[in-house]
């Protein structure tokens, strides 16, 4: 009577990964998925999917400008646009959960480091995005009307694209306006509270003249093709980032923000500053009021915090 050896194994499975958000990460693949054509045409970062390349799903894509390789994160062709500073294999600029780029041509992107200078361009034909060295977008506070024309406009390396203000700059300027109205609302002083808000926004609280114009070398010629503003400035004479926000504020919309920010700790609430600055304006002859940009900018400077 012999021995009886048993050999046993388990079935091999697929491998299951989560679906394609990632590099190298691809859809659920099973046998009945493996020859199926997925409902949707689009897939990771807006790419259109051909499934047909390597017969799994979600693992190439195809744009005007390149075939994509998700499980590598590489492109299969040369990039059209030459960047010296990497491959020409490289795609998303080898940070694909930041990057977009749908067409395969590579983003605009114009790299910004903490003290708003220009430290790279990734050139094309697409409208300009701007993102600070951590790979955080930013954006502009009036982006369908004066600061729009930064879309397109030329930029380099070492550029001032825009001026950072720090809390303590703000608290200081803030300071040096004065708190007068706030110590006369405490002592019922409601009157010469009204009045000094008044005389003061066009005084040490009127930021354009009394901080940003002096602290920051703006140009005072601004655009050649823009309306000069009051004493020879242009909205677009300076652009200034305030604190760790991720807007981007042209000359008057930065005077606007450190004057709500200002209102608020003079102790006036958010209609109040927003209202009282729109009809200043048709007081002083502009029967629109402010415009959008600027109230979206006072209410920025209303919400920041200390």
């Amino acid at each position: 009577m012999g021995c009886l050896k048993l050999s046993y194994y388990e079935q091999e499975k697929d491998l299951e990964i989560n679906p394609n958000f990632f590099v190298g990460t691809l859809e659920k693949n099973d046998h009945a998925e493996k020859n199926r054509v997925s409902s949707s045409r689009y897939g990771f970062n807006g790419m259109e999917k051909d499934d047909e390349v390597n017969n799994v799903s979600g693992s190439s894509y195809t744009a005007e400008f390149w075939q994509y390789d998700a499980r590598l994160g590489r492109r299969w062709n040369i990039d059209p646009v030459v960047k010296i500073h990497e491959s020409p294999y490289a795609a998303f600029a080898d940070n694909p959960i930041i990057f977009a780029d749908p067409n395969g041509d590579s983003p605009d992107n114009v790299i910004v480091n903490d003290d708003g200078v220009v430290t790279d361009v990734e050139r094309n034909d697409d409208p300009n995005k701007f993102f600070d060295e951590d790979g955080t977008e930013f954006n502009f506070n009036d982006p369908d009307n004066l600061d729009e024309m930064l879309s397109t406009d030329d930029f380099n390396k070492g550029d001032q694209l825009y001026f950072p203000v720090s809390k303590e700059q703000i608290g200081k300027t803030i300071a040096n306006a004065g708190m007068d109205p706030l110590f006369e609302k405490a002592t019922s002083k409601y009157f010469d509270a009204v009045y000094s808000v008044v005389t003061k926004s066009h005084g040490s609280a009127d930021f354009v003249f009394s901080f940003l114009s002096t602290e920051f070398p703006i140009n005072r010629a601004g655009s050649d093709n823009e309306t000069v503003l009051r004493a020879g400035f242009s909205e677009s004479a300076g652009y200034f980032r305030f604190g760790e926000s991720n807007t981007v504020f042209n000359l008057y919309d930065a005077g606007n923000f450190l004057w709500g920010t200002w209102m608020k700790l003079n102790n006036y609430s958010d209609f109040t500053a927003k209202y009282g600055a729109h009809l200043n304006e048709i007081l002083h002859g502009n029967f629109k009021g402010d415009s959008d940009a600027d109230q979206r900018a006072i209410g920025q400077g209303l919400q920041l915090k200390f």
